[in-house]
């Protein structure tokens, strides 16, 4: 399959420097030192935020540092939001009963800024994932208290998962609740999104209750409180 633009950096990224590692060990130590360290002080000075201890970490492949960092949503990368969700998505093709219907909004996922805060994940050059913030008091699916923060629609390239990609977005979105001073932030969620819902139970998230099935299968809502 041909990748371009930035589908093909990441893939560079993340699977070519591992077979850098094994054919120059030499020049791989370098980019792990000297090149890496330049990024990392550059991104703690324009990407750390207030009361988001983790708002960027990094990850080893083979001998070589990527740094990922959590940012806000900018206009441009509307294009990566759409195919991002369209390829993390696509593996619930024949789960969803409604697919024909709801796969193609998957294309416009971008347009979701309008209604809530998206943070993008990142390294120095691609978009790895993406996720919804929505703070107390904003517009939310009723579901869900006012007075309540909520999460929206984790999503990671199939390429970049394994990294702690979903658990960074997730971690941001907590931290940016205790900050907004809401004392709980909850998700809707399917058991037969295993991977999601693992972390999520990871990170101290507990049942709540089931709601309205939604594309054909079972969701329910959980919540993490903050009060404590």
């Amino acid at each position: 399959m041909l990748l371009s633009g930035q589908h093909a950096r990441t893939a560079a990224t993340l699977q070519g420097r591992q077979a850098l590692s094994l054919c120059r060990p030499s020049a791989c130590r370098f980019l792990a030192s000297s090149w890496t360290k330049c990024r990392e002080r550059k991104f703690r000075r324009r990407f750390m935020l207030r009361a988001a201890p983790r708002a960027y970490f990094a990850f080893w492949v083979g001998e070589a540092k990527v740094i990922v960092l959590v940012r806000e949503f900018r206009r441009d990368d509307a294009a990566e939001v759409n195919r991002i969700a369209v390829a993390a998505w696509d593996q619930y093709r024949t789960t969803f009963t409604d697919w024909p219907r709801t796969g193609p909004r998957f294309a416009a996922t971008a347009n979701l800024a309008h209604k809530l805060n998206l943070l993008i994940a990142q390294d120095d050059t691609t978009i790895l994932g993406f996720v919804g913030y929505i703070a107390p008091g904003r517009p939310r699916e009723r579901a869900f208290r006012r007075d309540w923060a909520t999460i929206r629609m984790l999503s990671v390239d199939p390429i970049a998962r394994g990294h702690g990609v979903g658990r960074l977005l997730t971690e941001n979105c907590i931290a940016r609740a205790k900050r907004d001073g809401a004392s709980v932030i909850a998700l809707h969620t399917s058991s037969v999104m295993e991977v999601a819902l693992a972390l999520y139970i990871r990170l101290g998230f507990t049942y709540l209750r089931d709601i309205v099935d939604r594309h054909g299968v079972h969701y329910a809502i959980y919540m993490l409180s903050l009060s404590s």
